[in-house]
């Protein structure tokens, strides 16, 4: 998609883009999940096939996977939230993670979150599921404001 679109682009042939945006934002959206994420990737706080599905919908998408990924994080938040407090464990996450928060501050260097998921309060979830979610949202808001372009 992303080469059909440069060679369109540097022909400068009108009406010949196979999907909604242009090459350079098409490449744009690639390239913002990768740079944002990755810093959460070297924590081990995102998995990088989260990352890849990001970066493709991204490549179809341009810069509105921004949106996608700020609804994809609200939506994740507050999953992990409900279990947080379902189980009662959310005082000691909160503790736990203002801890890391310190040392990270303290050695002033990225250190790996160890959330303890092999305990049994650990809450983890999936981002892939919170992604289409984040997608369907969008979407929601775009046919509220008058439909999808």
């Amino acid at each position: 998609v992303v080469l059909f679109n440069l060679i369109v682009y540097i022909l400068k042939v009108p009406g010949m883009l196979i999907d909604t945006v242009g090459a350079i934002e098409s490449l744009t959206g690639l390239f913002i999940p990768l740079i944002v994420l990755l810093p959460l990737w070297l924590i081990k706080a995102i998995g990088a096939g989260d990352i890849k599905l990001l970066m493709v919908m991204g490549l179809s998408l341009g810069t509105e996977i921004i949106l996608i990924g700020f609804y994809s994080f609200i939506v994740s938040a507050l999953i992990g939230l409900f279990y947080l407090v379902k189980r009662g464990v959310l005082m000691n996450r909160m503790c736990a993670v203002f801890e890391h928060i310190v040392l990270v501050s303290n050695k002033k260097r990225v250190i790996e979150y160890k959330n303890g998921t092999k305990s049994p309060d650990a809450v983890t979830v999936a981002f892939a599921p919170c992604v289409l979610i984040g997608l369907a949202v969008d979407m929601l808001i775009k046919l509220m404001n008058g439909g999808i372009a």
